[in-house]
């Protein structure tokens, strides 16, 4: 791993902002509330680089969206999203089968 990629991921990560896109004038929450596709969100119990509290406060205004913690028994912060534990494997593989089941063909 390369400090300067966790740099660069971290600004990105900081600076976005879907409230910028054009049309919505500074207003994330009018930009999240105009989602219009199903939504998955995973977010990873614990996660200091992407926060669960960023996740959950996003998932209450994206109108067509599933929320699942990833590991909430034994947090694995950010390694969570990577699977680091066959539990998080589990969790994650059946919360985007079921997530896929659901969606029109």
């Amino acid at each position: 791993m390369d400090a300067n990629d966790w740099i660069w991921q971290s600004r990105a990560y900081d600076r976005h902002d879907i409230g910028q896109t054009k049309g919505f004038n500074g207003d994330t929450i009018a930009a999240l509330k105009s989602i219009k596709a199903n939504t998955l969100i995973l977010a990873g119990t614990g996660d200091l680089l992407n926060p669960e509290s960023d996740a959950k406060e996003s998932a209450k205004y994206i109108p067509r969206v599933k929320y699942v913690a990833i590991n909430e028994v034994a947090p694995m912060g950010h390694l969570s999203g990577a699977g680091v534990t066959p539990n998080e494997n589990e969790v994650q593989n059946k919360a985007i089968k079921q997530f896929l089941s659901t969606l029109k063909k």
